[in-house]
This record gives C-alpha cells, sequence and structure tokens, in this order.
C-alpha cells in the first residue's frame, strides 16, 4: 500500500486531467501526490475505507469534480467550501449527518448527489430524492441555497453576540465609571467633611483663646508690677541715699562753720551763751 502513495502511482492512474482512485483501499487521500499535479482537475476515490478527509484536502482548488461515493465518511472538513472549482461532487453512500456550512461557498457546484447518508432532516428535505440527473442537479441547487441561509443565519447570530458583547461591554464600561464617579463624590464629600471639621477646631480654638486671654493680661499685668516694683525700691533707695549724703554734708559744713567761728574766744563764749539761753528757753 505504501507504494500507491507515491508520484509514480499517482502518474499511472493519471489520463490527461483526471486520476482514478477508485477501490485502493485507502484509509486516507494522498494529497501532496495528487498536488503535484497541477492539471488534475477530476478525481476519482470512490470504493474505499476514508472515514475522513484531511484538513489539506481543501487545497487542491483546480478539483472540478471528485467521486466520494461509497466510503466511510462521517464529515468533511469546515474549510470544504475552498474547493470553490467543484462543479460535480458525489456523497453517496457515506456516513455523513450534517454537511459543512461553507458549502454555501460552492458557487459552482451544478451537481450533488447525498443519497444513503444519515443526514439531517432539512437538508435531507432540501436534497431530496437524488434519483437521477435532473434530481441532482436540483439537489445541489437547494442545498447550496439552504447552507446560505445556515451561514447566514450565522453570521446575523455572530452579529448579535458581537451587538451583545458590546453592548456589555459599554455596560460594564458605564458602570465602572459611575463607580469612580460615586469614589470621586464620596472622597469630595469627605473632604469637604474633613475641612469644615478642622474649620470647626479652628474656630473652637480661636475661642478658647479668646476666653483665655483676660486672665492672660491680668497675669502680665501683675508680672508686669511684679517687675516694676524693683525700680520703684530701686529709685526710693536712691533718693534715700542722697538725702543723708546732703545731711551728712551739711552737718560736715556746719561743724566746719563752727570750727572757724569758735577760734576767736569772744565769739565762741557769745554763742555758747546764746545756746545755753536757746535750751533754757526751750
Amino acid at each position: 500500500m505504501a507504494q500507491k502513495f507515491t508520484k509514480e502511482f499517482i502518474r499511472e492512474r493519471l489520463e490527461h486531467n483526471q486520476v482514478d482512485l477508485a477501490m485502493c483501499q485507502l484509509t486516507t487521500v494522498p494529497v501532496r501526490e495528487l498536488a503535484a499535479f497541477a492539471q488534475i482537475t477530476i478525481v476519482d476515490l470512490s470504493c474505499n475505507l476514508l472515514t475522513q478527509l484531511p484538513d489539506n484536502f481543501c487545497t487542491l482548488r483546480q478539483l472540478a469534480q471528485l467521486d466520494l461515493g461509497k466510503n466511510k465518511l462521517t464529515s468533511l472538513p469546515d474549510a470544504f467550501g475552498n474547493l470553490s472549482q467543484l462543479q460535480k461532487l458525489d456523497l453517496y453512500g457515506n456516513q455523513l449527518t450534517t454537511l459543512p456550512v461553507t458549502f454555501s461557498q460552492l458557487k459552482q457546484l451544478k451537481w450533488l448527489d447525498v443519497k444513503h447518508n444519515p443526514l439531517e432532516e432539512e437538508i435531507l428535505e432540501a436534497a431530496g430524492s437524488c434519483a437521477d440527473d435532473r434530481e441532482c442537479r436540483q439537489c445541489a441547487k437547494e442545498v447550496i441555497a439552504l447552507m446560505k441561509q445556515r451561514s447566514s443565519d450565522i453570521e446575523r447570530r455572530r452579529q448579535e453576540r458581537l451587538r451583545a458583547e458590546q453592548e456589555q461591554r459599554v455596560a460594564v464600561r458605564a458602570e465602572e465609571e459611575r463607580k469612580q464617579e460615586e469614589m470621586k463624590l464620596r472622597k469630595a464629600q469627605e473632604k469637604q467633611k474633613r475641612r469644615e471639621q478642622y474649620m470647626a477646631q479652628q474656630a473652637a480654638k480661636e475661642a478658647t483663646q479668646l476666653t483665655r486671654r483676660p486672665q492672660k493680661e491680668g497675669t502680665n499685668k501683675q508680672v508686669k508690677e511684679v517687675e516694676e516694683k524693683p525700680d520703684v525700691k530701686q529709685r526710693t533707695g536712691i533718693s534715700t541715699s542722697c538725702a543723708l549724703l546732703i545731711a551728712l554734708v551739711f552737718i560736715v559744713a556746719l561743724i566746719v562753720g563752727l570750727f572757724i567761728y569758735c577760734q576767736d574766744g569772744s565769739n565762741c563764749r557769745g554763742l555758747s551763751r546764746n545756746v545755753m539761753a536757746l535750751f533754757h528757753k526751750n
């Protein structure tokens, strides 16, 4: 089986633009080997053991006809719509339950056979019986229309989801902004409250100072008087000292005068009589 995946194997089965790989017991598709022949537009992979197609199968964009009938496929790649040149597709006798929405991109598809697949009811109804060539053509038309509708619904739901997410983000942002505004207002109120408390404290402090000021002034006055008393005492002491000094000078002068006066004996005797007479009189 390994040699069947070589280019030589593909070349042996290649005729003009088509390659016949039917009934080769293939369990996978030799995509890279097929991609090596750009002229291939028709591929027959019917009657093999395929359960799925690899994702890179959808890179064979040049395919115009593809026969996958009588395999065991349970699904097709989501990117199946990339086979935009596909005109004829045979999916007869597989195990498909649905078709990828990207079928809506197969604008060139003119013929489709999906008989004997356990497809969902809506697709079976759109596909019809596919009993002949005309019905297979109608099948392609109706299935593509159905997939376009599904794609449109999916896009609509996607847009609705995006709008809902956007609205939710806007609502969340609005709520955050509201909370920020509330916090800012609360901080401003707290600041105003602290300012009012500070002003009240300052007013109370000033009132207390005004109440204590007269007492303080009286105390200052007493202190001032106490401070001034030593000056008064000092001045009184100075005055007393001056008076004593003057009296002392007067007494000294008097004694000196008497001494000078008494050097004449007659003057001294006369003064003695006068003094004695004065004392007797008193």
